[in-house]
């Protein structure tokens, strides 16, 4: 009989003993470096004349130089990320802007080419389109696979930039000021930003990461249009809005280094 108990008090200490010594070791952070592109499911420009003085743009390019994720726990961090991103459009669109006004008045009036636009489309890192984000993390790790959803809130940015024209009115000495003027220029929009990163091991210090997103924000912009007699001072003004919700969906590619692995006890389940 006691041999039997003390068999089995041996047995219950060698269990514990084992238990106690289960341990995991993770990386405490990751650094993902991407590129990748943003597709509109609703826009936000829709063809006014104005569009042309938004730095935005519904389909762009990106790049993410800062993306930093914190693990305080195995399988739960905190991520936050920066991008900056351009488009073809908005390399010409001062000058299409500026041939788009020419047109639209030049059957009546003379418009001065010496016209004015206030553009500011560019970041430290290039591009006119700010996106930054701070959200939560889970990660799922099943052999040489990573799996990274998370969901994220932050501020899509760009500038709204103001255009000033002077019209000559053909055959009389009537001139006109065209000016468009926005509520802001420095334009930031509170978004939403659930996401998901499917990543393969290549090493115990580098993945390779596919990124999916998918990102709203509500836009709320509006441009005063003022056409002002010179002479005169008489005015007429119209006001244009943007106010549609706006949703893209990002893919992107780019690659996960981990640093400081640790090793801490494997939580009781």
């Amino acid at each position: 009989m006691m041999i039997r108990i003390s068999a089995l008090l041996l047995g219950m200490l060698s269990c514990a003993v084992l238990h106690a010594q289960e341990t995991q070791t993770f990386a405490r952070f990751y650094y993902r470096p991407a590129v990748g592109v943003h597709i509109p499911i609703t826009p936000m420009l829709h063809g006014n004349v104005t569009d042309g003085l938004v730095e935005y743009d519904d389909r762009s390019n990106y790049l993410q130089l800062i993306a930093v994720t914190y693990f305080p726990y195995a399988k739960w961090g905190i991520d936050f990320s920066f991008q900056a991103s351009s488009s073809k459009r908005l390399d010409g669109h001062s000058q299409q802007f500026a041939d788009n006004t020419a047109s639209n008045y030049g059957t009546g009036y003379y418009v001065d080419p010496d016209y004015s636009v206030d553009y500011e489309n560019s970041t430290f890192i290039g591009g006119g389109i700010e996106r930054v984000s701070l959200g939560v993390v889970r990660r799922i790790e099943r052999s040489r696979w990573l799996l990274l959803p998370k969901i994220s809130v932050g501020a899509t940015s760009f500038i709204a930039s103001s255009a000033q024209f002077h019209l000559k009115e053909k055959d009389s000495n009537t001139i006109l000021k065209l000016n468009y003027t926005p509520d802001d220029q420095k334009k930031d929009f509170f978004t939403v930003a659930p996401a998901v990163s499917i990543a393969y091991s290549i090493s115990r210090w580098i993945s390779v990461s596919f990124d999916i997103q998918y990102s709203y924000f509500k836009s709320d912009l509006t441009y005063t249009k003022t056409l002002r007699d010179v002479y005169s001072g008489e005015a007429s003004t119209e006001v244009l809005t943007y106010s549609d919700p706006v949703q893209t969906l990002s893919l992107g590619i780019g690659l996960i280094g981990k640093f400081r692995y640790v090793t801490r006890p494997r939580p009781a389940r």
